[in-house]
C-alpha cells in the first residue's frame, strides 16, 4: 500500500479556488484576508489533513529577516508612572521596563516608552497614535492605584500585560507567581528556626493578585497548630490629599505612612516573631514605634526586594524576567499574525528567588 503523503498548497488552492498566497496567508490568519475566507482555506486544510512544516516556515521566518530593513519593528511599553520612575532604575517599574527592552532587542524590535499620563493624553488618543505608527505590539505595564476606566481599541495590537492591574478584557499576561513566592519564603523562615510567621500587606496589594499573597499564606494553616495560625494583617494606605502624584510621591512614600490602628495590637496579641510585607520600609517604622528592633526582636521580609531595600532578606521577583516574558508574549503574536483579545488568555508565571539579608536571623549552627 503507497504511503499518503500530505496535500500541497496548491492543492488546497484549487480546492477553496484561491492563489497559493491567499493559501498561505489564510493558514496564518493575515489580517489581509477576510476572517470568513481564512476559516474556510483552514477548514479544507484541515480535512485533507495538511500540517506546515515547522523547518520550512523557520527557514522563511529567517529569509524574511534577512531581508527586512535595518529600521527596527517598534512594541510600545504603555506607562502610567512619570518619567523619573523610569530614570532611576531602582524601582519595580524600571526593573520590568529594562527587562522588557532588552529582550526585545534580542528578538529585533525596539521597545518605546509611551506615557499615558502626559498632558491631554487619553486611552483614544494613545490608540490612534499607536496606530497611525503602525505600531504592531504593546507591553502593558502595571498601573498605579486606583486603576482608572479603560478605553481602549485592542483589535488593533498584540498585546501582553503585566501583573494584574488590567482585568478586562483578559489578555495575555506575564506576572509573579504570588503563591509560589509567599510559601517561599514562609519554607525559608522555617528553615531559619521562625514559628510565629505573620502577614502584613494592604488591602489593595492582596486584592490585585486575586488574593494570592493571602492564599498562600493560609495555605500552610490546615497544617500548623492552633497557636501559630496568625490572621493576615490587612491595612489601607490613605495618600495625603495635598500629595501631587509626581515622582517623589510614586517612589518615596514607604518611608512616611502612619501606623495604621489596629497594627500595634494584632503584633501585641499574636506576638510573630517574623513578619512577610511588600513595603518592608514602612512595616520596620511601625515596629521601631512600638520599640522592637528588626530582627533582634522580629525578623522583616520583603516579598518583592528592589534596590532601595539593600539589606533586606526577602524574594527577588526577577523583574526583569517579567518585563521579557511579556514582550515574549507580544513577539509571538504579531510572528502568527494574531491580534485583539485571545480566545484563550494565557499567564506566564515567573518564580521567585530567596535572598539572604540582615533582616531575618542566620540559621543556628
Amino acid at each position: 500500500m503507497k504511503e499518503r503523503t500530505d496535500p500541497t498548497m496548491q492543492t488546497i488552492a484549487d480546492l477553496a479556488g484561491v492563489s497559493r498566497m491567499t493559501v498561505s496567508r489564510a493558514l496564518k490568519n493575515h489580517p489581509s484576508i477576510p476572517p470568513g475566507t481564512c476559516q474556510r482555506i483552514q477548514k479544507i486544510a484541515s480535512q485533507l489533513g495538511y500540517r506546515p512544516n515547522p523547518l520550512v516556515s523557520a527557514l522563511m521566518t529567517q529569509l524574511r529577516n534577512a531581508r527586512a530593513p535595518k529600521l527596527k519593528p517598534v512594541i510600545a511599553f504603555l506607562a502610567a508612572h512619570p518619567d523619573a520612575v523610569y530614570a532611576s532604575g531602582h524601582t519595580y517599574n524600571a526593573q520590568i521596563h529594562a527587562g522588557a527592552a532588552e529582550r526585545a532587542a534580542q528578538l529585533g524590535y525596539k521597545l518605546e516608552r509611551f506615557s499615558l499620563i502626559e498632558p491631554g493624553m487619553t486611552w483614544h488618543r494613545m490608540c490612534g497614535m499607536l496606530h497611525a505608527r503602525g505600531i504592531p505590539g504593546v507591553v502593558l505595564a502595571p498601573l498605579p492605584d486606583p486603576i482608572p476606566a479603560i478605553d481602549f481599541d485592542w483589535t488593533r495590537f498584540a498585546c501582553a500585560v503585566v501583573g494584574y492591574s488590567y482585568r478586562k478584557p483578559e489578555l495575555h499576561r506575564a506576572a509573579n507567581d504570588q503563591f509560589n513566592t509567599i510559601r517561599t519564603a514562609v519554607h525559608r523562615l522555617t528553615e531559619l528556626g521562625y514559628a510565629r510567621i505573620g502577614l502584613a500587606i494592604r488591602h489593595e496589594d492582596d486584592r490585585r493578585v486575586d488574593n494570592k499573597w493571602a492564599g498562600g499564606f493560609l495555605s500552610f494553616h490546615p497544617y500548623l497548630p492552633a497557636g501559630r495560625k496568625l490572621p493576615v494583617f490587612l491595612w489601607h494606605y490613605q495618600p495625603s490629599p495635598t500629595r501631587k502624584r509626581s515622582a517623589e510621591g510614586f517612589e518615596s512614600w514607604e518611608g512616611r505612612v502612619e501606623r495604621p490602628a489596629g497594627f500595634a495590637e494584632w503584633v501585641e496579641r499574636h506576638r510573630p516573631d517574623a513578619i512577610l510585607a511588600l513595603q518592608p520600609i514602612v512595616v520596620r517604622g511601625w515596629l521601631s514605634s512600638l520599640g522592637l528592633r528588626v530582627p533582634r526582636d522580629i525578623a522583616l521580609v520583603s516579598l518583592n526586594l528592589q534596590p532601595g531595600q539593600s539589606g533586606f532578606s526577602g524574594i527577588d521577583q526577577n523583574n526583569t524576567l517579567l518585563g521579557a516574558a511579556a514582550v515574549e508574549l507580544v513577539v509571538e503574536q504579531i510572528h502568527h499574525n494574531e491580534h485583539g483579545v485571545p480566545a484563550r488568555a494565557k499567564t506566564v508565571m515567573i518564580s521567585g528567588d530567596w535572598i539572604d539579608g540582615g533582616t531575618t536571623r542566620p540559621a543556628a549552627a
